[in-house]
């Protein structure tokens, strides 16, 4: 759009439904970048818009990475050198990181190659698998998922062991004879270092995240990194990449909040399930609770617990500080991060593992930490409750239908699978089949149909009540419909009726005006985790 002359003009369009276009502007702010993308895909392409570039000019994208199924890539650019010409115009050369993991790179790997932008509009690009010394395989145990560029270092976004991380390496030297012979850009990015925060977190299991909103400033060596745990405020820092210093910007202030009393350790839950490894978990509780540093060694007291599980889109619940959680500690409870296969905790390949046809595992991962739990003297069946959110709430709903807890909260929740997967009228359905499958087809039908938590409601688990629920829909929800919530709990409520053991179930149906992400006002978000906090201690039985 010119907001001169009030113009616009098309640049690049995407026919394909399971696709998404986005762009950015690259942070040396010459590039325009273009993406289509899908759950397992990724292309790119460019426009050069950097000074000198006019309006009338071709503004067609050049093609920089071709779509290919199941690879997914982040790029970004930096500028290697620049040919100064006469009548003051240059021809630009950058170096394109890519993070992908195309050739069955399954945690991601790095590839560079090189991109020429001149003077006359034409462009140069060297395709990523062409560029010789350009790949460098990392640490196994270490995920990436994205790369930022600055004047004289680019940055690494990753997960190392389950936390996400931040690492960085000095910029590529340039050789304007031999722009792809990429050896000193290949040693530095195996020396890659990691930002160390210990000194603002001590043990605690803590994410450490690029700020977006602060690393606009491609002239510096200094990026803005956000620290955060499950028992403190979130922490601003600033790292300064040149000296490896690094100071505190800025801390949360949470008015009569005594970070002390609250404590967290990450362990493994044990399964005995043929294939299954052990599923990684957080534990949230109270810094006098005597079994804070034994709970994967001996039995520990019973205490109300709640799990809370995802396990979708290679998603992984961060460590942040939730007021519903910390509150639930000082009424005696533990709280449980599960992270399930479908999240990203463990890497790529534990994403893989549970989605399309291995979506049941995360279902089953969040089945073995409860009875884990139980089994190692954490909690009790009586004790416990699961709560999911969204695509956690097919978590959930296989809680419910297993009778594997006490007691569930599902906002949003996302239950009748089957019936929303197999109507691509409704919003962002079609993408999903990605992701979940399509039951359209015999396969995925199948697949579904297994696990979709409204399809497997009955009573023949042997004849045992189902939990209390407590589920909350939203009308103006585009992603998951008010109507899953409403019917999940219409057929609950006609089982109920069949059953007399199950008389005395509290199931609590709260539709609300709002949409996916919850209430904008935050005293009702205050009241609504008031009023799933009252649900717990009510149903759990917890003396206060």
């Amino acid at each position: 759009y010119n907001v001169e002359t009030q113009e616009t003009k098309t640049i690049a369009t995407e026919e394909n439904t399971l696709y998404r276009m986005g762009f950015e502007v690259s942070n040396c702010d010459d590039i325009l970048l273009i993406t289509s993308r899908g759950h397992g895909e990724f292309s790119y392409s460019f426009v050069y818009i950097g000074e000198g570039r006019e309006w009338d000019s071709d503004w067609t994208p050049t093609s920089l990475w071709e779509m290919q199924k199941g690879v997914k890539a982040s790029i970004a650019f930096q500028v290697s050198t620049v040919e100064y010409l006469a009548n003051k115009k240059k021809n630009k050369h950058y170096t394109a990181i890519a993070i992908t993991n195309a050739d069955g790179a399954r945690n991601f790997k790095v590839q560079s190659t090189m991109v020429t932008c001149n003077a006359d509009g034409t462009t140069k690009v060297l395709p990523f698998k062409d560029a010789p010394r350009s790949t460098v395989f990392l640490d196994k145990d270490l995920s990436l998922s994205g790369v930022r560029a600055f004047e004289n270092h680019f940055v690494l976004i990753g997960r190392s062991k389950g936390a996400a991380r931040v690492f960085y390496a000095r910029k590529v030297s340039s050789n304007q004879n031999n722009l792809c012979s990429l050896e000193d850009w290949a040693r530095e990015i195996i020396q890659f270092r990691e930002v160390d925060v210990s000194e603002f977190v001590g043990k605690e299991p803590c994410d450490v995240t690029f700020s977006n909103e602060g690393n606009w400033v491609y002239e510096t060596n200094k990026m803005w990194i956000n620290v955060s745990t499950f028992t403190g405020p979130k922490k601003l820092i600033e790292y300064d990449m040149a000296s490896a210093s690094i100071k505190l910007l800025k801390m949360n202030t949470i008015p009569n909040f005594d970070a002390s009393r609250y404590t967290s350790r990450r362990i493994f839950s044990k399964t005995t399930r043929m294939g299954s490894e052990d599923i990684p978990i957080t534990i949230i509780t109270s810094a006098d609770d005597p079994d804070v540093d034994t709970f994967d060694v001996n039995l520990s007291t019973p205490r109300p617990t709640l799990i809370c599980a995802y396990g979708g889109y290679n998603f992984t619940i961060r460590a942040n500080i939730s007021m519903m959680h910390t509150l639930l500690v000082d009424y005696g409870f533990r709280v449980i991060i599960a992270h399930v296969r479908g999240g990203g905790f463990k890497g790529y390949t534990w994403y893989e593992q549970g989605k399309m046809s291995n979506k049941i595992n995360g279902l089953n991962d969040c089945y073995d930490v409860s009875s884990w739990l139980i089994s190692a003297g954490i909690t009790t069946k009586d004790k416990l409750a699961v709560c999911g959110r969204s695509m956690g709430r097919i978590i959930a709903g296989h809680m419910i239908t297993t009778r594997a807890c006490a007691a569930v909260i599902g906002d949003v929740p996302f239950v009748d699978v089957l019936n929303t997967m197999a109507n691509p009228d409704i919003p962002l359905t079609t993408e999903e089949w990605e992701e979940i499958g399509n039951p359209n087809t015999a396969k995925g039908f199948t697949n579904i149909v297994s696990y979709s938590p409204y399809d497997r409601l009955c009573n023949t688990c042997d004849n045992q009540p189902f939990p209390h629920i407590m589920f909350k829909g939203g009308l103006r929800d585009p992603r998951v419909g008010y109507w899953e919530p409403k019917k999940f709990m219409a057929k609950i409520r006609a089982l109920n009726m069949l059953n007399p053991q199950q008389s005395d179930r509290i199931q609590i149906l709260n539709i609300k005006t709002e949409g996916h992400f919850a209430n904008a006002d935050r005293y009702k978000k205050y009241r609504e985790a008031a009023l799933e906090i009252a649900f717990l201690l009510l149903v759990l039985k917890v003396e206060i």
